[in-house]
């Protein structure tokens, strides 16, 4: 992780440079740790250190801030093992099936069988929302055809089912999906949107074909509710200037975002008519949330 937990002192025994560590706290390093996380992947964070120096606290104490987040002990995979003996069976069993997406992970090693050790190793996420849910009942609403929905524990689950012929389509961000893409795993036929994605030109909108249709998902600033107007004016130019930064430029664009500019007023509209789109269609085909 880099940092240790005493600040200003070096240790020798454990660092022979002595750099200087200093205190972290759990949500400072969640943070800075998620600064390098590509959204719609998973985050896979390595602890190393000496016998009795805190990995499973540290392992632990960050666990605790992210529901769905799994700890996996290499003495649970190193059973009986010799010295790193068991590095292939973390490669294959645990790191590459959560590098390809099949989540989740129910991985019982031989030597529990062989030693009848109950339980095994789980990996899983939590989902990520129902905008797939209401995305296909928007479209069967507005095209006038009739899905059977299968219905998942979160988009990772699903995103596994897809890869496994479970299901035929599916709506999902564009980042989770595009290196399967790539590699001729998946078939990208339209984009969800209302008009077609700028990274990918020649992909179309679904909205061209079906004009009612239109499932783009926003993230947005909020504040207080009396907020006065100069100090709105001020925030709303700082954060626009942020967004022009090549750093936030380069996160969009590897996740899959898009800049829409936007006053607070319009925002404003935004928001109320969304609520009102998305209201009215729970209502008429009986949505409710599980």
């Amino acid at each position: 992780m880099g940092n240790g937990y005493t600040e200003g002192m070096p240790y020798p025994d454990i660092d022979p440079t002595g750099v200087q560590w200093r205190i972290r706290s759990y949500q400072d390093l969640r943070e800075e740790l998620l600064a390098h996380h590509r959204i719609g992947r998973p985050l896979v964070v390595g602890i190393d250190g000496h016998s009795g120096s805190g990995k499973t606290t540290l392992a632990n104490g960050l666990a605790a801030l992210d529901r769905g987040t799994a700890v996996v002990h290499t003495d649970d995979l190193a059973w009986h093992h010799s010295f790193f003996g068991w590095a292939d069976l973390l490669i294959d069993h645990l790191l590459t099936p959560v590098h390809e997406g099949r989540l989740p992970i129910r991985y019982r090693p031989s030597a529990w069988v062989q030693r009848d050790r109950p339980g095994a190793i789980t990996i899983g996420i939590t989902g990520l929302g129902a905008i797939s849910h209401l995305g296909l009942e928007l479209f069967q609403a507005a095209a006038g055809v009739k899905f059977q929905a299968v219905p998942y524990r979160g988009a990772a689950p699903a995103l596994n089912g897809f890869l496994g012929n479970e299901v035929s389509v599916m709506i999902i961000n564009l980042s989770s999906v595009e290196e399967h893409a790539k590699g001729g795993k998946v078939q990208l036929v339209a984009a969800a949107t209302e008009k077609r994605v700028p990274a990918l030109p020649a992909l179309p909108a679904v909205s061209e074909t079906v004009p009612a249709f239109n499932t783009s998902v926003w993230f947005g600033l909020w504040g207080p509710g009396k907020l006065p107007p100069d100090l709105l004016a001020k925030i709303h130019a700082d954060v626009s200037r942020a967004l022009h930064h090549p750093e936030t430029t380069k996160f969009f664009r590897t996740n899959s975002f898009e800049r829409v500019d936007l006053s607070p007023q319009d925002f404003g509209k935004l928001i109320q008519s969304d609520f009102k789109h998305w209201s009215a269609l729970t209502k008429s085909v009986g949505v409710k949330i599980d």
